[in-house]
């Protein structure tokens, strides 16, 4: 599965400096029982984990809040998580964490329509 972050976050450790390009990196999804055992057992069933296991490429400071889509098998692109929290960026073992967006789409639908 091809999924993409994007955001106005960290690239190069400065992190107060203004960005004037949107930036975006491609992710693998991480298996949960591994990224959870890397975050030392805080990782829930309301996260998705996301990022290359020897690193690199990553959400950063500044990018919180922002999407991970993923093209799913009928070719169309979707939501599927939020960026919350990594350890540091793009470390190795240590993916970034998103907020799964599949938990929360009834809450979502029941307020927002």
């Amino acid at each position: 599965m091809t999924c993409m972050v994007t955001g106005w976050g960290d690239t190069r450790g400065t992190p107060n400096a203004i960005r004037t390009r949107l930036n975006q990196a491609s992710v693998p999804i991480s298996e949960l029982t591994a990224c959870n055992i890397s975050y030392s057992g805080a990782i829930t069933d309301n996260m998705i984990c996301a990022g290359l296991p020897e690193g690199g490429r990553d959400s950063c400071s500044g990018d919180s809040g922002g999407p991970l889509i993923c093209q799913l098998s009928d070719q169309k692109w979707y939501l599927v998580g939020i960026v919350s929290f990594g350890n540091d960026c793009a470390l190795p073992n240590f993916p970034g964490v998103y907020t799964r967006i599949s938990k929360y789409i009834t809450w979502i639908n029941v307020n927002m329509m």
